[in-house]
């Protein structure tokens, strides 16, 4: 089995952390054949401490830019690192994010337990802002710790339970999606691309917490989330429409990636129930009570919009239908949709 691992760092304005990721990436046990940082046009000392740590640490490290160093996105970063790596599998690392010494052993060892695998991710342990902690360790877990398909399992369109820092793929099956330079302004393109993987085959999901996974301030997720956080009701509501905008954009580049027509309808269905959702938080005026995050005054419902309301009903009765096909069908891999 040929077990060369590349490691993908996409870097944007990381200056403090980008040194501890590489140098995680390097000290596993069982070593990477290479590890490859894309610059996404850092300015903040990144791209100049990433030359000094080559000549002085480490002398094999892969970098690589955009031309003319320009900003274009952690995807795009990440895809112009998975067309330059050379290993069979691909190991995802963000650039604030750390390895477990162990990490890429244990998950190739899964790998050589489980042939037909095409992803094996592990749990995560919450370092930076610990007060988000059981929030985040909680969300990333909970996934099968059997070789299992993606689309079987009830909730995957609604959340996604892998850290991209944690996944090992084969390479193989990740070249055979459409993933990369998808025209995303503010989805989850770690969870789509988990979706379209999803059609390759099955996942591995191993609970110890083999990734270090950074939560602070400025990363996305943080911007999305309204756990734990002091918000006042209009700030509230403005945090939950930019989580519900992002997760419709998420749903519609999948519906429109999807090769499958049964998986396009359940995706159809899931656009039409967000669709449902956004309106129904229009319907919420934040404004009257601001020490009630849900807010107690409703608008009210115009004739047009309770017409579009009633088959949205409909909708969610058949995509409730969809999502329980797959399950019935789980135990054959040619049954995933």
């Amino acid at each position: 089995m040929n077990s060369q691992i590349s490691v993908v760092i996409p870097c944007f304005n990381r200056v403090d952390w980008i040194g501890e990721a590489i140098a995680s990436a390097y000290g596993q046990s069982h070593p990477p054949a290479e590890v490859i940082v894309v610059d996404d046009g850092s300015t903040d000392g990144s791209w100049e401490l990433l030359q000094h740590l080559r000549q002085s640490r480490f002398p094999q490290l892969r970098i690589l830019c955009h031309e003319g160093r320009i900003n274009c996105g952690e995807n795009v970063s990440r895809a112009v690192g998975v067309a330059a790596a050379r290993g069979a599998f691909i190991a995802f690392l963000d650039s604030d994010d750390l390895f477990e010494s162990d990490k890429l052993e244990q998950q190739l060892r899964a790998f050589q337990l489980y042939p037909s695998l095409v992803l094996c991710h592990t749990g995560i342990r919450v370092i930076g802002d610990r007060s988000k902690a059981d929030f985040f360790e909680a969300s990333l877990s909970g996934s099968p710790q059997i070789p299992y398909f993606l689309r079987s399992q009830r909730d995957y369109l609604k959340r996604c339970r892998i850290c991209i820092s944690s996944a090992l793929v084969r390479s193989d099956a990740l070249r055979k999606i459409p993933f990369a330079f998808i025209p995303a302004a503010m989805g989850f393109p770690d969870h789509l691309c988990w979706c379209l993987l999803a059609a390759e085959g099955p996942f591995l999901f191993l609970p110890q917490p083999l990734t270090l996974y950074r939560v602070h301030a400025a990363s996305h997720t943080s911007s999305l989330s309204v756990y734990g956080e002091n918000l006042s009701a209009p700030d509230y509501f403005a945090r939950s429409l930019k989580y519900r905008y992002a997760t419709l954009e998420f749903l519609l580049v999948l519906l429109v990636r999807s090769q499958s027509w049964p998986h396009g309808l359940r995706v159809l269905a899931a656009v039409l129930e967000n669709l449902r959702l956004l309106l129904i938080a229009y319907l919420w005026d934040p404004a009257p009570d601001p020490c009630d995050r849900r807010g107690s005054h409703t608008v009210p419902v115009n004739g047009v919009v309770r017409a579009i309301l009633i088959p949205f009903r409909l909708v969610r009765t058949l995509r409730s239908a969809l999502a329980r096909l797959p399950q019935a069908r789980a135990h054959d891999p040619a049954a995933s949709p």
